[in-house]
């Protein structure tokens, strides 16, 4: 049985019809399977079941709507919700915000030229299949209790996170998290991480409710889908610098996006 090929008909379909409630039996139907044949292999292909992914599926579409400015209540019907408070509580869940705080957040960057940085931090190796592998902020689920403490007054003025060193043959990497500091002298126990200089695209996002939240976390999230997914499709004039690394800058009031790109 060619698997690929139905589960890319049943995504289409989903996304074809995604104005209207959508059954897993109706989805079953549509390919030939048993209801229990059909939500074994979504689950093994998505890691949810498929009335989760098409919940999620349908906040994706009303997160895009609403950055072209479609309203809230016209983006919650279109998309299969009877009442305005379903579409919130169900926006919320998936992207930390409600939708009126999500269109409201600036998700066009401002273009800055970068002179180099330098931090020192821990590099911290992530497990394969760990649940939150390549999501952002990952520091917020590391245990530092037994890693080496920063120095006193370490920090200049911001803390900074990346993905780092790929591995050749599987891709895996690893993740850093410092503070950005002008001293050339790294503390013991601490790695060095250079940032080059350069163009970069930031996206700001200011703290909700003064601190890390899990919410944040998921909007972070959110607007790292939304830069690979449609920023640069709907900026064609500028493209991703590889030969710099992307990183989020965690300052006092706001977080930073960077992503390098070049003309």
């Amino acid at each position: 049985m060619n698997y690929k090929a139905t589960i890319g008909k049943c995504t289409d379909y989903i996304k074809d019809h995604i104005s209207r409630e959508i059954t897993a039996e109706e989805l079953a139907g549509l390919c030939g399977y048993s209801l229990y044949h059909l939500s074994s292999v979504f689950r093994a292909c998505f890691g949810c079941s498929i009335g989760r992914y098409i919940q999620e599926e349908k906040m994706r579409e009303a997160a895009r709507r609403l950055r072209q400015g479609q309203k809230i209540t016209e983006v919650a019907y279109d998309i299969g919700f009877d009442t305005g408070s379903g579409f919130t509580k169900a926006f919320r869940r998936q992207f930390g915000v409600p939708p009126r705080e999500y269109r409201s957040l600036t998700l066009q960057p401002e273009f800055v030229k970068r002179s180099d940085l330098r931090a020192y931090g821990y590099v911290i190796p992530v497990e394969e299949g760990h649940s939150q592998a390549g999501q952002a902020a990952f520091w917020s689920h590391v245990n530092f209790k037994d890693l080496p403490s920063y120095p006193e007054n370490a920090s200049d003025y911001a803390e900074i996170s990346a993905w780092i060193d790929p591995d050749a043959k599987t891709g895996k990497m690893e993740y850093f998290f410092g503070y950005i500091t002008s001293d050339p002298n790294p503390a013991e126990g601490f790695r060095c991480l250079s940032l080059s200089g350069g163009e970069y695209a930031i996206f700001r996002l200011e703290y909700l409710d003064g601190g890390i939240s899990q919410e944040l976390l998921l909007h972070i999230q959110s607007v790292w889908h939304y830069i690979f997914e449609e920023w640069f499709a709907s900026h064609p004039q500028t493209n991703f610098d590889d030969s710099r690394l992307c990183f989020e800058k965690y300052g006092q009031k706001e977080i930073e996006i960077c992503v390098p790109v070049r003309y």
